[in-house]
């Protein structure tokens, strides 16, 4: 069963489901609808020492790039030639097409997506990253300042605002007590940029404080491409405990960082909002990493000498380019043995047997201390030489290789320059002549990866694991075998199954996972080593990258191709199932209902009538259907009972159970061509539905829906026209009812009372309960003829409340007596004798029980009863101020009753029968001979009609008038032997207790304590009657 709940949730479900597919799908084509495209892209770092006057220096080495080489190495040469290249292939797609917004630079190839510069000459994008512009010396200064100081950004946006070409747009701009982070684009590309989320992650005092930490910020660009920056200040000192406070920042920094969700319409996950999720990464800013294992005054010393000496007849030390290193040289690295100053502190950071094998093995994608060597005969005394002896000292580069921190395919530029940190301020070569005279170190970096690189260390990881597990498990399987069968172990080993593989390739269909090319090139990375008015250097980083851009006309195009694909395999896969409605037994023809195509028709249904129709179901698709129907919530609104329900519905299997019933609203799959067939059972016994429908308040119509999973639902109309019935109605509208039966009443209209009971009535009492208790008395009579005469017409025994107790019925068979209870419930609303409708070979003790139940039915179905609630409240009035004797009750009671004379006569008949039935059971004795039952039978007989008439004539005083010529029957009843007392006492407590809940109506809102006492006088006036 399927509630509205779970339906609603089922089709959300799908339509996401539907969603993804057309995602994925259109996504497989990415390469139809987008051409990569390259943009330049210039990020920054400096730390400012909290100078004043330093934002002046900024458009020299940050935007001019003066106080660098003027040569260009060969790295760079290389990346020149291309740029030509790139430049005069540029200038002919320009001066040959005209290109649209959509096709930006794109240039048609058979067999390659060709790519150019938006602009050569052009930075697109420019990141600035500073440190310290404010002074911090006390924590009282800080906490002053903590994010209440305006004016260092409004100073350095000033500054780089003037700095930078024309036109740039800002794109975020932030400030973390010392830290500042600013990201400005080219009027060409700052369109494409969306989806910018920055977060601030404070390191410092008590772990949170913004003295240290970092500004991170992702950008969307095109669409296609993720782009995050993170800008760090991470803890000083050169001790051990604050190297691993470092570690501690920026693992921080990794795990608190949540950008917000990206709103942009390209092809990411929900859930892309931390580290590593995006496609290019920079980490730049003041690392703070510094030399281990060094001296630093000899380090200080003799890199001030060779650099002099570079400054009186070459180039500077910061000119230094790999034109001066030849190709057949290389440099002789200390080892951590043959430095005499090494003090053994970096051994803590040194990695264990597994961690170097995964070390050499990575070494092409982390830093590979290799690229500082050179050849032997290279010259020691050159100044390139020296800084490779010292960049395997470098914290950093230590960490990266023991795979510490920043080694899942971080990159890093080569470091062609001087130490960053520390000189005095003012000098362009001086180290530091303080008293602490601080060895010089590259604490300032910019670090770099792709998605790409961090997928392909994490590949080559997992095999590494993977591998030395397999390798171990050969140890073990060595171990346990003895050396003879060593060759034959080697031989049955299957590492396929023996040895789980944890990698898990790359899947370019995915995409969640990146199918595009992830490119960047380093165009230049170096420090501005003119720059003098802080203690340390800037450095600056200026990358050429490849992105995607989208082709929207292409896109469009693709996507409607994509889904009338979908659509033609959804269709092709759906389930669909053909109903056939079973017509051949519908009783009379209606017009369909408006709207509905087809219908099942009940016809003509009566009360307690079971009426099937049943439907043929078929799967006329090519895959499995599951079907069922939903939950059909009643008509007759939220007053009334589950118990109204009018239809039920279940699948029919016959080959299942023995009737057929796999259970009402069951999901049922069917395979491709299967059919079931669906059974509708329409039977009206609820006495609130039964009175709606005499009302008119409600039809027999409704829509079942049958619901296939993962398809269309079908809508099935089902009706039924209503035939009227005598049961349900009050005492005064059954006196209106004509001649022919209430099924002879026209239908009522909206609002319309049927019968008035204001009408002039032609009978002083329903005519169906006098046929029914009629037909009791006389079938009573014959029943007890029938008991002396018959042999297999024995009245059961020990059933004093017979033939109204269900219990001691003889008649036990269900069907054909609830088949004969419809025609005698149907007699009566055609104005018929209900003793007609038998067959002659039912005995009268199965018709006399047929007729006590369609009577107990019709007092139930009252909807005032015999004694309405004004009634009996007058009559508990009584029992204070008249008498309780058995002949004052039956007075008083008539003469209450006479008040509403059509439930006074109806009272009459029903307890001068009931008295009659008691008398009749009460006498029965099988001591007596033939002669005696019928002098007692006639004494009833005499005894019944004396009774009647004195009931009738008084209850009738009020509308007929005695005449002098009428004498009434005044002989007394005739007295019966004392042996059936006993027994008459023990019928008539029975009766009482059947008949008292049907002859009286309840009165609302009383204790349980008055319920009781109102039982016990009720019981009281009806036992009066029932004593003859």
């Amino acid at each position: 069963m399927t509630d509205h709940a779970s339906t609603t949730e089922t089709q959300e479900t799908s339509a996401i489901s539907n969603s993804q597919s057309l995602s994925k799908a259109v996504h497989e084509r990415y390469a139809e609808f987008t051409r990569p495209q390259k943009l330049k892209l210039k990020v920054g770092s400096w730390n400012t020492a909290a100078r004043i006057g330093t934002e002046n220096d900024l458009a020299a080495w940050f935007v001019r790039g003066d106080g660098h080489s003027n040569h260009i190495t060969k790295f760079d040469k290389e990346k020149s030639k291309v740029m030509e290249e790139v430049e005069a292939e540029a200038e002919v797609v320009e001066a040959t097409a005209q290109v649209d917004e959509d096709k930006d630079i794109e240039v048609s190839s058979d067999d390659y997506r060709h790519s150019t510069f938006e602009d050569t000459k052009e930075v697109g994008i420019y990141v600035l990253g500073l440190q310290e512009v404010t002074s911090l010396s006390t924590a009282r200064e800080y906490i002053g300042r903590i994010y209440t100081d305006p004016e260092p950004i409004s100073r350095w946006r000033k500054a780089l605002v003037e700095a930078l070409p024309p036109g740039y747009v800002q794109i975020m701009e932030q400030q973390l007590t010392g830290l500042l982070l600013f990201i400005y684009a080219s009027p060409s590309i700052a369109p494409k940029i969306n989806s910018v989320s920055t977060v601030s992650i404070g390191t410092g005092m008590i772990g949170y404080l913004g003295n240290k930490g970092a500004i991170v910020t992702r950008i969307v660009l095109a669409d296609t491409t993720i782009i995050t920056f993170v800008n760090s200040h991470l803890a000083s000192g050169a001790e051990p405990q604050q190297l691993e406070r470092r570690f501690w920042d920026i693992e921080q920094i990794l795990q608190r960082t949540k950008f917000e969700p990206i709103s942009s319409t390209g092809y990411f996950k929900n859930n892309q909002d931390r580290i590593g999720d995006e496609d290019f990464i920079f980490w730049f800013g003041d690392l703070n990493f510094r030399l281990d294992g060094l001296p630093g005054d000899e380090v200080r010393r003799l890199l001030m000498i060779m650099g002099n000496e570079k400054c009186k007849d070459g180039p500077k030390p910061w000119d230094i380019t790999d034109d001066d290193i030849k190709e057949d040289e290389t440099f002789v690295i200390h080892s951590d043995s043959d430095d005499e100053n090494y003090d053994g502190t970096e051994n803590k950071y040194e990695p264990k047997v597994e961690e170097i094998n995964i070390e050499n093995t990575l070494s092409s994608d982390t830093q590979d201390l290799d690229n500082y060597l050179s050849d032997p005969s290279q010259d020691p005394a050159s100044l390139q030489s020296t800084l490779n002896c010292l960049l395997p000292h470098d914290q950093l580069k230590r960490a990266q290789a023991s795979l510490r921190i920043l080694h899942d395919g971080w990159k890093e530029g080569p470091i062609n320059f001087l130490p960053t940190y520390k000189y005095d301020i003012g000098a362009e070569l001086t180290f530091d002549s303080s008293e602490k005279k601080r060895a010089p170190s590259w604490c300032d970096r910019i670090l770099y990866r792709t998605r790409r690189d961090k997928d392909q260390y994490e590949e080559k990881r997992k095999k590494i694991i993977a591998s030395l597990l397999e390798k171990e498990k050969d140890s073990e399987i060595k171990e346990k075998n003895n050396v003879n069968n060593h060759e034959d172990l080697l031989y049955n080993y299957n590492p396929d199954k023996d040895v789980d593989n944890p990698c898990e390739e790359y899947n370019e269909s995915d995409p969640n996972q990146v199918t595009h090319e992830e490119k960047i090139d380093l165009d230049i990375y170096t420090s501005s080593q003119k720059v003098s008015s802080s203690d340390h250097k800037p450095i600056y980083a200026t990358f050429t990258l490849t992105y995607d851009i989208i082709l929207h006309e292409s896109k469009a195009k693709i996507q409607q191709e994509v889904v009338r694909d979908l659509d033609r395999a959804e269709n092709e896969s759906r389930p669909e199932v053909t109903i056939i409605i079973d017509h051949s037994s519908d009783e009379l023809y209606i017009e369909p209902l408006e709207g509905a195509t087809d219908a099942v028709d009940f016809g003509k249904v009566a009360f307690n009538q079971k009426i099937i129709r049943s439907l043929t179901i078929a799967n006329t698709s090519r895959a499995l259907a599951t079907v069922c129907f939903l939950d059909r919530k009643d008509n007759v609104g939220k007053n009334y009972s589950d118990s109204s329900r009018w239809l039920s519905v279940y699948f029919s299997d016959l080959g299942n159970t023995s009737n057929g019933s796999v259970g009402k609203l069951t999901n049922v799959t069917m395979e491709p061509g299967e059919t079931i067939n669906a059974t509708l059972e329409v039977m009206v016994v609820d006495i609130e539905l039964v009175q709606s429908l005499n009302k008119n308040v409600l039809q027999l119509e409704d829509i079942l829906v049958l619901r296939v999973s993962d398809g269309p639902d079908h809508f099935i109309p089902i009706r039924g026209t209503w035939l009227q019935t005598c049961l349900g109605r009050s005492i005064n509208e059954l006196l209106q009812i004509p001649d022919g039966g209430v099924r002879y009443l026209p239908p009522p209209k909206d609002n319309e009372v049927p019968l008035s009971p204001y009408h002039d009535s032609k009978f002083s009492a329903p005519r169906e309960l006098y046929r029914l208790t009629g037909a009791v008395q006389s079938l009573i009579e014959r029943v007890m003829a029938d008991s002396n005469i018959l042999e297999n017409a024995s009245l059961p025994k020990d059933a004093p409340g017979w033939p109204f107790d269900s219990k001691h019925w003889v008649f036990k068979d269900s069907p054909e007596r609830d088949n004969y209870l419809h025609l005698v419930i149907q007699a009566l609303d055609t104005s018929h004798n209900p003793t007609e409708v038998f067959n002659p070979e039912i005995l009268a003790i199965e018709k006399l029980e047929i007729i006590s139940e369609a009577l107990l039915l019709f007092l139930s179905y009252l909807s005032d009863g015999i004694v309405t609630q004004n009634l009996w409240l007058s009559l508990e009035q009584a029992f204070a101020d008249r008498g309780t004797l058995s002949e004052d009750l039956k007075s008083w009671t008539l003469d209450i009753l006479s008040a509403e004379p059509n439930h006074s006569i109806s009272f009459v008949f029903l307890t001068s029968m009931l008295a009659q039935v008691i008398a009749e059971l009460a006498s029965v004795s099988s001591n007596s001979n033939g002669s005696n039952n019928t002098n007692k039978l006639y004494s009833r007989k005499l005894s019944s009609v004396t009774t009647i008439n004195l009931v009738l004539r008084k209850s009738m005083s009020w509308k007929v008038k005695s005449t002098p010529q009428e004498t009434p029957l005044s002989s007394p009843p005739l007295s019966f032997p004392d042996s059936s007392t006993a027994r008459r006492e023990l019928i008539i407590k029975a009766m009482t207790k059947i008949f008292v809940p049907l002859i009286f109506r309840d009165v609302e809102n009383i204790k349980d304590r008055q319920k009781r006492i109102i039982e016990e006088k009720r019981i009281s006036i009806l036992q009066s009657f029932l004593t003859l």
